[in-house]
């Protein structure tokens, strides 16, 4: 932290602390802070914010939200002035009616972009006619992709084993019609999507019931022939939401049932981890905190 009490940090590591900050002192915090209420309330602003996607009823709710926040805000700390970021906040439902998803549009887009230029060009060494150089650089990259090679999918080195050796055989064999017991199956330790790796242990939002995710575990990853990826899952019993946390949370990592699933039947991409309050009264407590709004 600076001298002006300010946080050195990137727009990413930000973005990162301020949805894993409820999560790391929120033991500290009594339930019925107002100065932690209002902290959770811009938490979930920014969660939908940065929503894949909004509806009308999701942008009446956020109007609310931040109308409330700035309200609640300047009571709890009179003195503080609404800097123009938190004032520009009031446009953005009326944005997102218009244009749609404003991470679709967000400036880091185009910082992600410069960020390679940025690389490359210390990579080089050479500032000679730079533009030109980076500008071959970039379109030789494109037409690499462009080219149909398989860089977006990757994964670790797998192990063969029968299906009639594996403990989810029955659920292979129902998924697999042309498969039997002694058909030789790939077990992969990770694979990696667009930069997004799963492996097992890894936490994936089935879908949404009740405004809350259902979650599931990854036990095993199989890659079909045409390069298909299987997720064989423990679905967890009993998923519910804690506010002063901001996270969902599962109790003991309760499985209700096995499935296998394709990536694309899973409405979020990402992939997340288990973790655990500080508080030592909720050791068997796992929290999931996700990135973004979902529904």
């Amino acid at each position: 932290m600076s001298s002006d009490k300010s946080l050195r940090q990137s727009a990413t590591e930000m973005w990162c602390l301020g949805r894993y900050f409820p999560l790391l002192i929120g033991d500290l915090v009594s339930e019925d802070d107002e100065h932690w209420s209002n902290m959770l309330t811009l938490c979930e602003i920014v969660d939908n914010i940065f929503g894949p996607k909004c509806s009308s009823k999701s942008l009446d709710h956020l109007d609310h939200l931040i109308r409330l926040f700035l309200t609640q805000f300047k009571t709890l700390y009179p003195d503080q002035s609404i800097i123009p970021k938190m004032h520009y906040l009031i446009h953005y439902p009326s944005c997102m009616r218009r244009f749609g998803p404003l991470s679709r549009h967000w400036c880091m887009r185009f910082e992600a972009k410069n960020n390679y230029f940025k690389e490359m060009a210390h990579v080089i060494g050479n500032y000679k006619n730079i533009a030109k150089t980076l500008s071959l650089r970039h379109q030789r990259l494109s037409c690499y992709y462009l080219q149909g090679s398989q860089i977006d999918l990757e994964f670790g080195k797998g192990r063969s084993f029968s299906v009639g050796c594996l403990e989810e055989k029955r659920l292979i064999l129902e998924t697999f019609t042309d498969y039997n017991e002694e058909t030789a199956v790939i077990i992969y330790p990770w694979v990696k999507v667009r930069s997004q790796v799963y492996k097992p242990g890894y936490v994936l939002i089935k879908e949404i019931k009740d405004d809350v995710p259902q979650l599931c575990v990854i036990k095993l990853i199989i890659v079909s022939q045409d390069n298909t990826i299987y997720f064989i899952v423990d679905k967890l019993h009993n998923i519910e939401y804690c506010w002063h946390y901001h996270a969902c949370y599962t109790i003991n990592k309760e499985r209700e049932i096995t499935l296998i699933c394709k990536l694309s039947d899973f409405c979020d991409h990402h992939a997340y981890n288990f973790h655990q309050s500080f508080n030592s009264s909720l050791n068997n407590y796992y929290f999931i905190v996700q990135k973004y709004l979902i529904f």
